[in-house]
């Protein structure tokens, strides 16, 4: 698909409007994504240092698009002080489009939460919320960090506020994300009949997303919290069995469906599932305070 774009792009760049020039850098840094992803670093670094170049050419571009592909390079080089002073300044940069700052701070923030960074990150992420409260990212990227910050009732005071400002939306994304903030720990306090709804509505678009097995699992989450455990269990697994290489979903889900076997009075199997999660999480996971935990910190 990159390759496509880029055939498309590639002759009329010169001539472009500028406003279409930034997409040439956009395209060349997912190909460079793609091709790394699957081990063809070769093949990746001249698309990587095409862009690279671009991105520095071309300080008029979209700022919160240059930046976010400017430090995302650097995060990929481990160069993170590079990455924390190129994020710092653009952050503090005037602008008036709230939701580009908004983006730029829930960037930093995953940034720093990667790294163990939780205070920092929830700065971040609570200041996504203020400039952006519609945008559904930065509620959904402070859940976790008030979890490991064992801040339980901030927990539940967000999970309320987070359904009453997105229970009546038409985004399966969005409708996944905000269930999974509610039900992620029991006795958050909202209704879990409306989380159910939402859970409904995101697998109901699941083939529309590469995704999409995390909705299932969410689904799955949602019905234990629910007390439906032989529906959890069947969806959790649907979701591991989608799932592919992604192995943090393959140990989400099996801890759900391991919890909806126990519940189910099926102990050995539970059991069996649960040992298997653990052992993925073990072989395939990064553990807290090693350094970087990449995208599955969240």
């Amino acid at each position: 698909l990159y390759h496509d774009a880029l055939k498309h792009l590639r002759p009329a760049s010169s001539n472009a409007p500028p406003r279409e020039i930034p997409i040439l850098g956009v395209i060349l840094h997912h190909l460079a994504d793609v091709l790394r992803e699957q081990k063809k670093l070769d093949e990746a670094r001249p698309f990587a240092e095409e862009a690279m170049t671009l991105y520095h050419r071309h300080p008029e571009w979209p700022a919160n698009e240059r930046h976010h592909e400017l430090a995302t390079a650097l995060i990929r080089e481990h160069k993170y002080a590079e990455a924390d002073r190129l994020l710092d300044n653009a952050v503090a940069a005037p602008t008036e489009d709230r939701a580009a700052s908004a983006g730029l701070a829930c960037f930093r923030g995953n940034l720093r939460a990667r790294r163990g960074q939780w205070k920092k990150a929830a700065a971040d992420f609570r200041a996504a919320i203020e400039l952006s409260p519609e945008n559904v990212d930065g509620w959904f990227l402070l859940t976790p960090v008030l979890l490991l910050e064992e801040n339980l009732a901030g927990y539940r005071d967000h999970s309320r506020q987070s359904l009453e400002r997105f229970a009546k939306t038409t985004d399966p994304l969005t409708a996944d994300q905000v269930g999974k903030i509610c039900v992620i720990l029991p006795g958050s306090g909202v209704n879990l009949e409306a989380i159910g709804r939402l859970a409904d509505l995101a697998v109901s678009a699941t083939t529309n997303y590469d995704f999409g097995y995390w909705f299932e699992v969410d689904k799955g989450l949602a019905q234990y919290r629910l007390g439906n455990f032989a529906v959890a269990a069947e969806w959790a697994q649907r979701g591991v069995g989608h799932a592919g290489t992604n192995w943090m979903c393959h140990v989400f889900g099996g801890a759900v469906r391991a919890m909806a076997q126990f519940h189910l009075k099926q102990t050995n199997q539970a059991e069996t599932t649960l040992s298997k999660a653990a052992e993925v999480a073990d072989a395939r996971l990064p553990r807290i305070g090693s350094g970087d935990l990449g995208d599955e910190w969240l």
